[in-house]
């Protein structure tokens, strides 16, 4: 069945090339072969184009990524910003001064302790109970 199929598709596919003759160009009978070569060429330029393009813009994005973030300002007691970097140093120095040797803010003996009079039930739990958690 198969080889019989071949045979009428190759006796119709020949029959029709030869009385129908294969038509071989695919574009309108207005544009010329030069024409058309020169529309080939400017899309082939327009592709080179979008192509460095995009490795403009890859690389762009890649040196962008790269920047680090901006430094923020650091300001004195007053409020006004540091713009000196010895400066933003001592001032870094002193805050921290006055953090880690500054005194307790309170006493010990003043802290009142927590209220820790809690009832919990510490019995086992029952078979029943334990069959109710598992369902």
């Amino acid at each position: 069945m198969e080889d019989n199929w071949k045979g009428i598709k190759e006796t119709l596919t020949s029959t029709c090339q030869e009385v129908l003759c294969r038509n071989k160009r695919r574009h309108k009978k207005w544009i010329s072969v030069d024409t058309l070569d020169n529309i080939q060429e400017r899309e082939n330029k327009k592709t080179v184009i979008n192509n460095d393009l995009k490795q403009l813009y890859d690389t762009t994005k890649k040196l962008v990524r790269k920047h680090s973030k901006p430094e923020r300002l650091i300001k004195d007691k007053k409020c006004k910003p540091i713009t000196e970097i010895q400066e933003q140093k001592k001032r870094w120095l002193e805050h921290f001064v006055e953090l880690l040797y500054s005194p307790a803010p309170l006493d010990s003996q003043d802290i009142e302790a927590a209220h820790t009079d809690i009832h919990l039930d510490v019995t086992l739990p029952t078979v029943e109970e334990i069959r109710m958690a598992i369902i």
